[in-house]
């Protein structure tokens, strides 16, 4: 399909998050997905016929989504590059496009000297890489708030767990919470909202670790563990896919459990069915997990 003709530079642009670039549309969109694609808490789509990226990122401070526009610089020859925050955390975008342009200037791709006056650091936040300790209290607000029926409040507490889930101490906090904070984690597993869900499974990721619990995971958590799988992958959902294969991984070492629980030959199965999709293909984990449950189960078909 013929690329659309690029739109000329509109009245109203981010000026502090975009620059020019002298390269051609293409190419320049190619050495985005590039700089991009070197950072692991990030999903994003390229639309070439567009001229234009759209995405999500992650980290401890929360998540934010974001586009990127390409336009025709009226007064030059140059390509205007915009980055726009569409919705979430301040901080989490500006530190990723801080670290993009970076990638961009190492590459060449940035055209003027304008550019770095308007990109200045000095207005940058700081990117927060503190993560606390917690009590049990705190915990359990933090769970109440995960299980409440309103999702802005889901989605605050989930992300509140996950600011602190990083640190093995908070993890054993949650982890007294028993079969209770399993059930939660099912929950949101199979939550309707990608945030909530993708949460629960980076929360699960490293909830995983932890060998005292992982046969009651596989036994309470398998139903939701298969529904991501099977969910219809797109740059949403391709961060939670990957931290389940994590999950998976983490529970190898019970890997008979996993085989015998009544959905073993669906897990599978759904494994068997993402071993050649494009942005799985070349995942270490996920080929590591499946080839274990392959031979469990005496299977031929391994990749």
């Amino acid at each position: 399909m013929t690329p659309r003709v690029l739109k000329n530079i509109p009245v109203y642009i981010e000026k502090y998050t975009s620059f020019n670039s002298n390269k051609t549309p293409s190419v320049l969109l190619q050495l985005i997905d590039k700089s991009l694609n070197q950072y692991v808490h990030i999903n994003y789509e390229v639309c070439y016929y567009k001229h234009k990226i759209k995405g999500i990122v992650y980290s401890t401070c929360g998540y934010c989504t974001f586009k990127t526009q390409l336009y025709k610089d009226t007064t030059s020859e140059d390509i205007v590059c915009e980055f726009q925050r569409r919705y979430g955390c301040v901080i989490t975008f500006t530190h990723m496009y801080r670290l993009l342009l970076g990638h961009m200037y190492k590459l060449g791709c940035i055209q003027n000297s304008t550019t770095i006056h308007n990109t200045s650091t000095s207005t940058l936040l700081p990117y927060m890489n503190h993560i606390p300790i917690i009590n049990i209290k705190t915990a359990e607000n933090l769970l109440s708030m995960s299980a409440c029926e309103n999702i802005d409040t889901q989605r605050e507490g989930t992300q509140g767990i996950l600011s602190t889930i990083y640190w093995v101490d908070n993890q054993e906090i949650f982890i007294q919470f028993g079969q209770s904070f399993l059930l939660l984690l099912s929950q949101l597993l199979t939550s309707c909202d990608y945030l909530i869900c993708r949460n629960g499974c980076v929360i699960m990721s490293y909830i995983s670790l932890h060998t005292d619990i992982k046969i009651e995971l596989i036994n309470i958590c398998m139903d939701s563990i298969c529904h991501v799988l099977q969910l219809h992958h797109n740059f949403e959902t391709y961060d939670s896919t990957r931290h389940i294969f994590v999950v998976l991984y983490n529970l190898m070492e019970f890997s008979d459990h996993v085989v015998n629980h009544p959905l073993g030959h669906h897990c599978v199965n759904s494994l068997y069915m993402l071993i050649d999709h494009y942005k799985y293909k070349n995942n270490s984990t996920l080929k590591y997990v499946y080839n274990i449950l392959c031979k469990k189960f005496s299977y031929n078909r391994v990749p």
